[in-house]
This record gives C-alpha cells, sequence and structure tokens, in this order.
C-alpha cells in the first residue's frame, strides 16, 4: 500500500472521519464555557493555546459542491511538528488553478474546526492531470505517485499537533471542492498527552473508490 491513494476516498466517509474527530476533541476539551473561562491565555501548553487562545472557529472547512474531478493528497499520513507538507493536487481537465484553505480539526466552540491563514494559498497552479500508474493486474491498486508536488504547506505555519484539513477549490466558475486530511504530530512534545488520537489510514485506503 503506498500513500499515494491514501486520502482520496469519497466526501461520506471523510465527513464521518471529521466528525468523529470533532467529537473527539469535544470530550478531550471540556467543550464547555466553564472549561474555557478556566485557560489563561497565552497557556504555556502550546495546544491548550490553539484550542482555547488562538481563535474564534469556523464551518468554512465544509464541502459544499464536492466533486471527484478533483482530487489531491499529502505525501505522506502525517508529519512531525515544523516539517513542510507536500500535497499533490490533479485536475480531469488540465490548465486550471486552485485555492487551499488549511484547517485545524477540533471543537472550537462547537464550530468544528479553526482556519489556519498562513498555511494556505490562492491561485495555485494545478499541473497534474488524472493520468496515474498503471493498475496492479493483482491488487487492482492504482498508484498516482507519479503526480507532482502542487503546493508544499508550511511547516511553520502549522501551529501545534493535530488532524488538519486542506480545503480545495477550484479558481474558476465550477468552484470544485475536494478534502485532503493529514496528521501534524509533535515528536519532541514535552508535556505528556492524557489521549491519542488515531487516524485509520488503511481502512481509508481499502475503501478508495476514486477512480
Amino acid at each position: 500500500m503506498t500513500p499515494s491513494t491514501r486520502t482520496r476516498s469519497t466526501a461520506r466517509r471523510t465527513r464521518r472521519a471529521l466528525s468523529c474527530i470533532v467529537l473527539v476533541a469535544a470530550v478531550l476539551g471540556g467543550g464547555t464555557g466553564a472549561a474555557h473561562a478556566a485557560v489563561t491565555c497565552p497557556h504555556a501548553n502550546p495546544v491548550v493555546n490553539e484550542n482555547n487562545c488562538a481563535g474564534a472557529g469556523t464551518t468554512a472547512y465544509r464541502l459544499t459542491n464536492y466533486s471527484e474531478n478533483l482530487a489531491g493528497y499529502s505525501t505522506k499520513t502525517s508529519f512531525n511538528r515544523g516539517e513542510a507538507v507536500p500535497l499533490k493536487i490533479a485536475r480531469s481537465t488540465t490548465g486550471t488553478r486552485v485555492n487551499v484553505a488549511v484547517y485545524r480539526m477540533g471543537y472550537y466552540g462547537g464550530t468544528g474546526g479553526r482556519l489556519i491563514p498562513a498555511a494556505g494559498a490562492t491561485n495555485v497552479p494545478v499541473g497534474n492531470s488524472f493520468a496515474c500508474n498503471a493498475a496492479d493486474a493483482h491488487t487492482g491498486l492504482r498508484d498516482c505517485g507519479n503526480w507532482g508536488v502542487s503546493y508544499t504547506i508550511p511547516g511553520s505555519a502549522l501551529p501545534v499537533s493535530g488532524v488538519y484539513v486542506a480545503k480545495l477549490t477550484s479558481a474558476d466558475a465550477q468552484a470544485l471542492q475536494n478534502w485532503i486530511i493529514f496528521t501534524v504530530r509533535d515528536d519532541q512534545r514535552v508535556t505528556p498527552a492524557k489521549a491519542l488520537f488515531v487516524l485509520p489510514v488503511a481502512s481509508y485506503q481499502a475503501y478508495n473508490t476514486w477512480g
């Protein structure tokens, strides 16, 4: 199994995964006004600071015009904090551009996510078509690892560990949308975490019907 087709699953399964992420964040983070009021900002714990002090949440990460005619994936399943995140993006029609908006998933007052402005980009050129490597005759795996990198999210723009979504929107009248999900971990974390959330990327791949 390669990471090249990992994230291109259907919107329904992705929405279910994101709903689970938000639910877990609400349970672990308290998700109440009282819990929020108990936090002093800025906070020494970077995750607590991000969850409670970094700014308002938003529902803008949601897809309103999902289309499999726009697709993409990150080059790995997870990235260490501070590491750049290369995205490979393709479109069924060549010569187009996309806007990339990056959100961190979490409770954020019940909205489910927060926009990370420094991580996104507008009018990103998409040089990849949907041409992929030939499917494996025995496993049926369709490997699109031959796509080039379209945009790289600066590692410095991603504030803390967590689950992130890069929302792709074609920069044309169609405004087609799709998601790229990736994880940021913190291998140098000092404060021990009380919980570990694992994305089932193998299951995503097993049920991936893109293409």
